[in-house]
């Protein structure tokens, strides 16, 4: 029997009394209306005050968060959701999705949410959202922009690759547009490459049905079409657009420039005024500024276009602007740019990045790595963030798996599919942080397997492609050909195993440096070398060979390899890289040679009684980052102090301003040998040193490999921890003929210049005990 307490009777007679005053308004109706109206304007004026305060640069992350969980409507959260991704605040924004039912939200507003826990750590649950919207909605109820969106999720998702494959096809299939057809067609070629699969350019990129008004779909294939060897192709395709739009299109300018840098109809000093302020112009003006004064002049007027228009945007675009300037390694441009805008509120990330980026500068260690460790949080995936990561943590004094327990906490965001964990192929977090530790130099060697390249030519060649696996042992009458794919210094390193490589195998093929192809065939006349100018970000000078690159693979193989390979590798037995010639010393089945020379020079200089020192602080890259495992030659000043020592700079690419310093306190010039480009002029002068003492890059390398005593200066935990063993032995574990030279005590969270101090100073009392003997 239903018993109604006396509360219950009480609600009863509030609610009917209610619903007699709405059937009164409903007889009313222009009362009725006026209710109405009131409501609406009452709900849009709420969202105008959210919204407001959203786009208010004051507030803050903590902030939004409240105003989202506390006191907003399922609109107004998406509302914030959208604004904290477009600022890249991936880790409040998926918060705030969390509390919103995706069970009534539009398709546009799901993508939102499931994008926005891709690019966090939630990617298991927007997985579910996007398999869930794929078996329960059809493809061709969508919009053009909805089925765009949706076929990008689909590759950035976590789903297994069949799947994906299965789903793009039916995008492709019932398609809203020709836009949305070919824009699904491309994630597809984008997840096939990512998966090192062999595709058909050609056919993807439908260059046959060229639209000269609207070519961005064909314009995305070209750096493919030119690695996979369709030149004349890529060529013919790009004259057509230019002699068509002339300058007026800058996508297809800044396509053509990256197709070819001396593209012959492409005048920069005409370049539109109304270009100049486009990121990707400036982009590609930074990046050759040293190729021709015409791209250094194109910089310097993008630069200034940019920072003319910079007060005008947006919030959201001057973001971007700011995150591209720091990418670029434009770092007082960003940091006028913060300091005049006054940024407030913490949204912003890229301030953070600037003012880490500054303490560590300043040996501010610890608010360096909490600066960072805030970006990171929020997204992941932010490279400039993860570079500050691993270059702070280490100088605070903790461990350095400790990258690893942060990427384990975190994950890659939308790198690693939204996933926690420190995985293999994802970044370099975890091949930096085992190798950096010392005691899995087999584990982070490893670790690179995962390549997208190298998995290609797993599946292309099978178990003839060694991808960090043992090398065979019964292998004297087979045939290796050897891929060098890392610098012109770690390949002068790797071929200190050459010897015991051409005696396991009947044929060794090594595609060298032309700059080492000399000095390597004069040492090692058993193997043959196989010269290929390779492509390297933060290389100077360009590639010059008009050699073809090898063509159907992919980018990065083409970066490596030129066509006349192909061939090679066909009928070569077993294929490896650089990489698992030091994995296989590493696991035991190739031994470490004997101290002393393994490469031969064409002739020797006389030696004469001074003792000879050679010294080298940097390399010629000069990326903003580097500095940090850089010296100046002013640090060593002190070695200048010794009597009966002769002091050789050894440096490429210096400055006017290093030469001047040189003269002035005695340390020699080599004067007549380019000492980047001739090594086989340069040999000689390192063969006579008595000693080497430096950074390791090519100068340094290739000394110890002629047979001259190294001492690699360990002033920072990346010169000391990577080739000590993480600090347990003083012998090089990388190079030949090294040593790693600092204090045992050595406190790296000390401000740098100590630690340069420090360094440099247990180097000379070396000398001293050197000089008595």
């Amino acid at each position: 029997m239903l018993i109604m307490k006396k509360e219950d009777f009480r609600f009863l007679s509030w609610s009917f009394s209610k619903f007699k005053k709405f059937i009164r308004l409903i007889l009313k109706p222009k009362k009725f209306i006026e209710l109405l109206f009131d409501t609406v304007n009452f709900r849009r004026a709420t969202t105008t005050r959210i919204n407001q305060a959203v786009l208010d640069k004051s507030i803050t992350r903590k902030q939004l968060l409240n105003i989202a969980i506390h006191h907003c409507s399922i609109r107004d959260k998406i509302f914030i959701v959208k604004h904290l991704f477009r600022l890249r605040n991936f880790s409040s924004a998926t918060k705030i999705a969390e509390t919103i039912s995706p069970d009534s939200l539009l398709p546009a507003d799901l993508f939102l949410i499931i994008r926005t826990q891709l690019h966090s750590n939630k990617g298991i649950n927007s997985d579910s959202l996007l398999k869930a919207f794929l078996a329960n909605h059809k493809i061709q109820s969508l919009n053009e922009t909805n089925q765009k969106t949706l076929s990008e999720l689909i590759r950035l998702s976590g789903i297994n690759y069949e799947d994906k494959l299965k789903h793009l096809t039916v995008l492709q299939a019932y398609s809203t547009s020709d836009k949305a057809r070919q824009h699904a067609r491309y994630q597809e070629f984008h997840l096939l490459v990512s998966l090192g699969m062999e595709v058909d350019v050609i056919k993807y990129s439908e260059i046959d049905n060229l639209s000269l008004d609207n070519p961005s779909y064909q314009l995305r294939y070209i750096p493919h079409l030119k690695a996979m060897g369709f030149l004349s192709e890529a060529d013919s395709l790009l004259k057509k657009l230019i002699n068509y739009h002339q300058l007026s299109r800058p996508e297809i300018i800044c396509a053509a420039l990256n197709f070819n840098l001396d593209w012959a109809n492409i005048d920069l000093h005409k370049l539109p005024e109304s270009h100049l302020d486009r990121l990707d112009i400036l982009q590609i003006a930074t990046e050759n500024k040293k190729h021709s004064i015409q791209f250094s002049n194109l910089f310097e007027r993008s630069l200034k276009a940019i920072i003319k228009s910079f007060p005008e945007k947006n919030i959201y675009q001057k973001d971007k602007i700011l995150n591209k300037l720091l990418r670029l390694d434009l770092i007082e441009t960003v940091e006028a740019f913060v300091k005049n805008e006054n940024f407030l509120s913490d949204t912003l990330l890229t301030p953070n990045l600037v003012f880490g980026y500054r303490a560590l500068e300043s040996d501010d260690f610890y608010s360096a790595r909490d600066l960072f460790l805030e970006v990171i949080n929020e997204d992941p995936s932010d490279p400039i963030a993860s570079q500050g990561l691993r270059l702070a943590i280490p100088r605070t004094g903790a461990g350095i798996t400790s990258i690893l327990n942060l990427r384990n906490r975190i994950g890659h965001g939308i790198d690693g599919h939204g996933r926690t964990g420190c995985r293999g192929g994802v970044g370099v977090d975890r091949t930096f942080g085992l190798l950096m530790s010392g005691q899995f130099y087999k584990e982070g060697f490893y670790s690179k397997r995962h390549a997208p390249h190298w998995i290609m030519l797993k599946r292309i060649y099978g178990s003839r492609f060694l991808n960090c696996e043992r090398l065979p042992t019964n292998s004297s009458n087979k045939t290796l050909f050897l891929i060098c794919d890392d610098g012109v210094g770690d390949e002068v390193r790797t071929a200190q195993f050459y010897k015991q490589l051409s005696k396991q195998f009947g044929k060794v093929i090594a595609t060298c440096d032309p700059r080492l192809t000399t000095l390597f065939e004069r040492s090692f006349p058993e193997i043959t070398f196989v010269p290929v100018e390779r492509y390297r970000k933060g290389v100077i000078k360009k590639v010059t060979t008009d050699k073809e690159r090898i063509s159907r693979l992919n980018l990065k193989l083409s970066q490596y390899l030129t066509e006349d390979c192909q061939e090679l590798m066909n009928n070569a037995d077993y294929i490896t890289n650089g990489q698992n010639i030091f994995f296989n010393h590493f696991i035991g089945e190739i031994d470490r040679p004997s101290e002393g020379a393994y490469i031969k020079t064409k002739f020797e200089l006389s030696k004469t009684k001074k003792f000879k020192i050679g010294i080298l602080w940097r390399s010629h890259f000069l990326a903003m980052w580097r500095k940090f495992m850089y010296l100046s030659v002013e640090n060593f000043e002190p070695l200048t102090l010794f009597h009966n020592i002769e002091i050789w700079s050894m440096q490429h690419c210096m400055s006017e301003q290093e030469k001047d310093y040189c003269r002035k306190h005695n340390i020699k010039l080599v004067e007549d040998i380019d000492m980047f480009d001739d090594f086989e002029g340069m040999a000689p002068v390192l063969k006579n040193l008595d000693l080497m003492i430096g950074i390791s890059s090519l100068p340094m390398e290739l000394a110890a490999a002629l047979g001259t005593p190294v001492w690699m200066l360990g002033f920072s935990p990346e010169n000391f921890y990577l080739r000590s063993a993480g600090g347990t032995t003083e012998l090089d574990q990388l190079t030949l003929n090294s040593n790693i030279i600092a204090p045992k005590w050595i406190d790296f969270s000390a401000p740098t210049s100590e630690c340069i101090s420090a360094t440099i100073s247990e180097a000379c009392l070396r000398l001293e005990k050197l000089q008595l003997s």
